[in-house]
């Protein structure tokens, strides 16, 4: 996504022959005339001339210079243009169209507080310009002045509220800010008034994928495709919704289209990394950033993606890198700065550089925190409400799964984040004839169906959607699970949401053979791996601080407990330190348990990260001090 200013300002340059000027002689208006002809004949040397032979003549005639500044804009010569756009307001103060020349070139040469106090003239001018004050915003944008931004556009709507570019830009504006309920609300407004421009479809679509409604997304982009099928930037955010929906295969054939329209296209390589990572295979994925960062020395994504894996190859040349992509990037791109702090903390962390790596954490952070004005009591944890309901009964009430109701066992795997999730479901890749959900599920895009067919948006969707609409997601999970459950002995799924802990009883009369696997580790490497790394992909759900996640894992690991007193037949724990140190009587646990046949196989060899934290508990313990945490709940389950 972009945001967009008006295209030139020098109206006679395209052929109106109007001077903004009074009293204008015939032969002055012949000359604009003839340089407006050359223009439009494509002739930059040809206008060029017939005004350097003006200024000989009449070298203080400052609609000459203007139409001068406005040819060498033209041509890419903006520092020549802004010494005759300077010259004509020199000439002329007070005329807002010689200003609106001078801040259009300050502007292309990122003179951006010069632009902005040029603007303003503009504005005490003309108060009702539009355009000029829709280059206020932009410009106040691009300096990461974003309350004065949105300011400048709401005051241009009012002024005019069909100024498409400008609601584009607040559109933008939002979605930066992470505002993005609103920032689909202005691209839906704006889709009313121009039916099936891929343009516009294509930015909801990526305000749709970011709030994850990947269905409507995808929906969105396929009709922006069906106007633009080469559209490349739709294709690469196709193919990275199919890959998280887990439709790899797909997602990959739209890489390759994407490759044969634009070869030297970064993002492909990022998103082909992505799926490499989903499948567990860390050296193409390394691979693949490696080739992005070819084509793109800064990229971004590449850089924190290549911060995931050890960096004893490369070292400290990584967060040099970092450093230089971070300062290339402007002030509007207030989450690719934050995304690459922390992955600079994770390369520092990588070279054991770990007192480095923590304070770049804690600022990242911070500035997180600051710049979506997170308050201390919004990080606050909320006593948790999930688990068993001592008041409910179960609608089923049977706590036995249904062996023998002929459907394969379907294992949902939740915990904490960062908490070994992805890890279990590797580990019961060894199954034989195991479907995985490789971290996608069906159970967000049943609840993305369930607001779309009850028309459920913003404060209107439910946190429980399974307890306040239960015939409606029965309905659809089942529809789902005749598509995913044939053919397998069994299939998995990772997710992480309270919704669905909290509503244990109530999927169990929904899936006659369901069995939950609760993924537990250490308090200290988990808390120090949601602070540390959740950022690194783009993943802001958790501004926490390092307190309020703490007491997040507690509430999260006191739910569990409950769950597995009340459900020993359906839930069952393991350890992220249990998985890694034997992964084959793990492994042989699970199965056991869910009734799932065992591989001859040896499971494949698990990512170790225990004991990540150990490095840094001096510096958590303090910064917990600091924020008043009194240590409750660092007593593990088991």
């Amino acid at each position: 996504m972009a945001y967009h200013r008006p295209a030139g300002h020098w109206d006679t340059i395209h052929g109106t022959g109007e001077n903004s000027m009074s009293g204008q002689s015939g032969g002055q208006n012949d000359i604009i005339s003839d340089v407006t002809s050359a223009l439009q004949r494509g002739d930059l040397a040809g206008a060029t001339g017939t005004l350097e032979r003006a200024l000989e003549r009449d070298p203080d005639n400052a609609a000459y210079h203007d139409q001068m500044a406005g040819v060498l804009y033209l041509a890419r010569r903006h520092s020549d243009a802004l010494l005759h756009a300077r010259r004509a307001v020199e000439l002329a103060p007070d005329v807002a169209k010689y200003l609106r020349g001078e801040a259009t070139i300050l502007i292309a040469l990122d003179c951006d507080d010069e632009a902005i106090g040029t603007l303003e003239k503009v504005l005490a001018l003309t108060p009702r310009d539009v355009d000029a004050r829709n280059d206020l915003g932009a410009t106040y944008m691009k300096t990461g002045d974003f309350s004065a931004a949105e300011e400048q556009f709401r005051r241009a709507i009012d002024d005019d509220p069909g100024a498409i570019t400008v609601q584009n830009n607040l559109g933008f504006l939002l979605g930066t800010q992470n505002r993005l309920a609103e920032a689909e609300d202005i691209f839906e407004a704006l889709l009313d008034r121009m039916p099936n421009n891929p343009d516009l479809l294509y930015q909801l679509s990526h305000v749709r994928f970011q709030l994850n409604h990947c269905l409507a997304a995808e929906s969105s982009l396929r009709q922006a495709l069906d106007q633009r099928p080469d559209f490349v930037d739709a294709l690469v955010l196709l193919a990275q919704i199919r890959a998280r929906r887990g439709f790899f295969e797909e997602s990959r054939a739209l890489i390759r289209r994407v490759q044969s329209l634009r070869p030297r296209n970064p993002r492909v390589f990022e998103l082909l990394a992505n799926i490499y990572i989903s499948y567990h295979k860390p050296r193409e994925a390394i691979n693949a950033y490696k080739a992005a960062l070819k084509i793109d020395p800064i990229s971004y994504q590449a850089l924190a993606g290549l911060s995931l894996f050890g960096s004893d190859q490369w070292g400290l040349d990584l967060c040099q890198q970092i450093d230089r992509a971070r300062k290339a990037l402007g002030p509007e791109n207030i989450n690719l700065r934050i995304n690459l702090d922390f992955a600079k903390a994770r390369a520092l962390e990588r070279v054991n550089k770990f007192e480095e790596s923590w304070h770049e954490a804690v600022r990242a952070n911070g500035d997180y925190c600051t710049h979506y004005r997170i308050e201390e009591e919004q990080t606050a944890d909320v006593p948790s409400k999930t688990g068993p309901r001592k008041d409910d009964t179960s609608r089923d009430p049977s706590l036995s799964p249904s062996r023998g109701s002929g459907q394969p066992p379907f294992v949902i795997i939740t915990g904490m984040p960062r908490s070994g999730k992805s890890t279990a479901e590797e580990l019961m890749a060894r199954v034989p004839s195991m479907k995985r959900g490789y971290e996608s599920n069906i159970f967000s895009e049943i609840v993305e169906e369930l607001n779309q067919r009850l028309g459920l948006t913003g404060a209107n969707m439910p946190d429980d959607p399974i307890t306040s609409y239960f015939s409606e997601f029965r309905e659809l999970l089942q529809a789902k699970l005749a598509d995913h459950l044939g053919g397998c002995s069994a299939y998995t799924v990772t997710i992480h949401a309270e919704y669905l802990i909290n509503n244990i009883d109530n999927i169990k009369s929904m899936m006659p053979n369901v069995y939950f696997i609760f993924t537990d580790r250490d308090i200290w490497d988990n808390a120090l791996r949601i602070f540390l790394s959740n950022y690194i992909k783009g993943d802001f759900d958790y501004a926490y601080r390092l307190s309020s996640i703490m007491r997040h894992i507690r509430s999260w690991r006191s739910a569990v407990h409950d769950w597995l007193k009340a459900e020993p037949e359906r839930c069952l724990a393991v350890g992220y330190e249990q998985m890694v140190a034997d992964p084959s009587s793990t492994l042989a646990q699970i199965c056991k348990f869910c009734d799932l046949p065992m591989s001859d196989l040896p499971p494949r060899k698990l990512y170790d990260d225990t004991g990540c934290a150990e490095p840094y508990k001096d510096m958590m313990m303090s910064h917990l001090k600091d924020e008043g945490w009194l240590g409750e709940g660092m007593a593990s389950w088991t």
